[in-house]
């Protein structure tokens, strides 16, 4: 069974999202919590805080590649736009302050700006 997925980052203060990762059929939900909550404490430690969005991202990419492993190019993706159907959503949303919030939602319907 196919587990599809999209991790949604927003800089501080935005509505849309900054990217979408899309995860296919190499992560379940619950297995990324621990893996997302260890990346980014260990990126705001490392770098003093989680302000900096595109830097961010770049490691997140990486570091979930890395995780995942994923079997196939396509199984990892940056997109710009919402997949019409997944599994699971994960936003994190940073803020002015120089944290965030990670916040979860299990659906098989996703909208670009979630009520999360």
């Amino acid at each position: 069974m196919a587990h599809n997925g999209h991790i949604a980052v927003y800089a501080a203060g935005t509505k849309d999202p900054f990217v979408v990762i899309y995860l296919h059929d190499n992560a379940h939900a619950h297995t990324l919590l621990p893996i997302l909550k260890a990346f980014l404490d260990s990126f705001g430690q490392a770098r003093g805080s989680l302000e900096d969005v595109e830097c961010l991202t770049a490691w997140l990419v990486n570091h979930l590649v890395e995780k995942t492993r994923p079997r196939k190019f396509m199984d990892v993706a940056i997109c710009r736009f919402a997949h019409p159907a997944v599994d699971f959503h994960y936003a994190i949303k940073l803020d002015e302050r120089g944290g965030c919030t990670l916040e979860y939602r299990e659906s098989r319907s996703f909208e670009i700006n979630p009520s999360l």
